[in-house]
């Protein structure tokens, strides 16, 4: 079976010929190489994610190294393609991208296009906007990268799949109909 980043696994103490034995967290089992696992939490506990980027729980990361992380992370997935309700190298779609992006930094966050209470974001105005930030369109979301770029995953012909656009008129991957209909902008920090 395939398990992709930021799954999380039980590793077992069993270790041979580099692979430890692992269960998903509905109980099947397989071995996976240690060199493909990350340490998750602390030295006692057993969860581990399924790629090379360590997963840490904190109530607020580092914020300049966060948002540097978080939008390094979300540039790893251009190019994927758009697929709705996906999260995965198959497809995302745009609250998939920033989930993803956040959750493989630390933070959870609500995976759909809109600020819940209770949730770590919360709304900012728009000239506030810095990397990592994100910005709500009705039914979309986006991830702030600075320079007036953002980067989203649509089913938009122009720019389908993960791809950087740009807030500003003058640039060519400008997108007026977003630009237009954004509703509100949300930071972590």
């Amino acid at each position: 079976m395939t398990v992709y980043k930021g799954s999380l696994l039980n590793v077992t103490d069993e270790l041979v010929d580099g692979y430890y034995k692992v269960k998903l967290l509905y109980g099947r089992s397989g071995w996976v190489s240690k060199t493909a696992l990350a340490k998750r939490l602390d030295e006692d506990d057993f969860l581990w994610s399924a790629d090379l980027e360590y997963f840490l729980l904190q109530a607020k990361p580092d914020e300049e190294s966060f948002r540097k992380q978080v939008t390094e992370t979300a540039k790893e997935y251009l190019g994927y393609q758009y697929r709705w309700a996906g999260k995965s190298p198959l497809g995302i779609d745009c609250s998939g991208l920033v989930f993803m992006s956040y959750m493989l930094n630390g933070v959870l966050l609500w995976r759909d296009a809109e600020i819940k209470e209770a949730w770590p974001v919360h709304e900012i105005e728009f000239e506030d906007l810095r990397p990592g930030d994100l910005i709500y369109f009705p039914g979309h979301i986006a991830m702030y990268l600075g320079h007036g770029k953002y980067i989203n995953s649509t089913g938009y012909k122009e720019h389908f799949g993960v791809a950087i656009s740009s807030l500003r008129k003058e640039d060519p991957d400008y997108r007026a109909d977003l630009f237009q209909m954004i509703e509100k902008c949300g930071s972590l920090f």
